[in-house]
């Protein structure tokens, strides 16, 4: 049985070579996450969810919705923000358009604490001023056609990306954002958008 983590495939095989190099990178994640909250005690999807609200539209801020951005169970969702709800960092108020759910915000402490583990990712940010533009280019089309692929095969939950974009309009080569009103390269491409509204025929 091959493996794209066996030395000997990989050295017969490209993807195999990319897989381990993408294994490798998630790693390097694990470990800033790690660190990142254990000087408060944070577990690593607590950084990712305190970091998450910081920066995104609280339309998005719903347990369920959580559960789906992270690719988690709504009860074990329910239990992180708990956890951060015990450490005062976020606070539930009831939705007042449907009173079984909770709106999610970050406490004026959660929020002094999610600024201050943003920068986690920091030392990947620095490893990348070393590619040149055209390589970082090219290293974002590979992804984002992976990513791409990923969501379409349910892979990943949530991508709020051009591709499947009411406002989406083209190929991923030169395209149309009906939205912005502006032409997209593929380094324009987007991967998180806040305006993406997912086309109704996907």
């Amino acid at each position: 049985m091959t493996s794209p983590f066996d030395p000997v495939q990989q050295e017969q095989s490209l993807d195999a070579k990319i897989i381990a190099a993408l294994e490798k990178i998630s790693e390097v994640f694990r470990v800033m996450l790690w660190e990142a909250g254990k000087k408060d005690n944070l577990s690593p999807i607590q950084v990712q969810v305190l970091v998450f609200l910081l920066y995104h539209d609280p339309s998005k801020a719903r347990v369920t919705l959580l559960a789906d951005e992270f690719n988690m169970t709504k009860p074990t969702m329910s239990e992180v923000i708990q956890a951060l709800e015990d450490k005062k960092l976020v606070e539930k108020t009831r939705d007042l358009s449907d009173s079984r759910t909770f709106a999610i915000t970050l406490s004026p402490e959660g929020k002094l604490k999610a600024e201050k583990l943003a920068s986690f990712a920091k030392p990947m940010e620095i490893s990348m001023k070393d590619l040149e533009e055209r390589e970082k280019e090219e290293v974002f089309s590979g992804i984002y056609k992976l990513l791409t692929d990923m969501a379409a095969k349910k892979l990943i939950s949530t991508l709020r990306h051009c591709e499947d974009c009411s406002s989406f309009e083209g190929n991923n080569v030169v395209s149309w954002c009906k939205h912005f009103q502006k032409a997209l390269t593929q380094k324009d491409l987007r991967i998180d958008c806040e305006a993406h509204t997912k086309r109704k025929n996907l």
